[in-house]
């Protein structure tokens, strides 16, 4: 009978033992779980991601808000021939011509902060860069890993001069680096 006792004894103690080590487990996973923040927006810089066909993508923050876009990018016909915006020219070529990449800065008319799921939207439309209602919109995601998926599309709409001229950019891990921003940018 004594050794019976002992026995439950034991057993009891180790189930006991087992639910405590079980619930320690579970609240330091809620605690870890908790520890991991949403990432911010960096307070004041640029994300920046360079490609190696001289195409790139820097978005400009402050205050943890979107302040500017740079976007350099190939512009392309409907039919997929090579165009440039009215008013842009491409970048400098080796052999002396303007044939590359055409840069174009958009300006939110106020800033733009992200949204609850680290998201943001700037149109296009209300920051126009380019002659007679260029559309499209950049969209920006924060990730886990503090860098940052950028979209760009933007266009410049037929016009008397020449046919919808347009671009597609996207830069999935755009880095940050913290710098004053100044006002001249955004």
């Amino acid at each position: 009978m004594a050794g019976s006792v002992i026995r439950f004894r034991v057993v009891v103690l180790a189930v006991t033992l087992g639910l405590i080590a079980v619930s320690g487990l579970s609240a330091g996973q809620a605690a870890s779980g908790k520890a991991v923040k949403t990432p911010k927006l960096g307070k004041e810089g640029s994300y920046v991601q360079v490609f190696g066909d001289d195409t790139s993508v820097q978005v400009f923050t402050r205050a943890r808000k979107v302040v500017a876009v740079w976007v350099v990018s190939n512009y392309r016909f409907d039919g997929g021939g090579k165009c440039w915006p009215i008013g842009f020219t491409g970048a400098l070529k080796p052999d002396g011509s303007t044939t590359g990449p055409v840069s174009v800065q958009v300006h939110p008319k106020k800033p733009t902060a992200v949204n609850s799921k680290g998201a943001f939207t700037i149109k296009a439309g209300k920051s126009n860069p380019f002659y007679d209602n260029g559309g499209g919109s950049i969209n920006g995601k924060l990730l886990r890993s503090g860098k940052l998926n950028v979209s760009v599309k933007l266009s410049q709409a037929a016009n008397g001069l020449q046919a919808r001229c347009s671009t597609v950019l996207k830069a999935p891990k755009a880095k940050f680096d913290g710098f004053k921003v100044s006002s001249e940018i955004g």
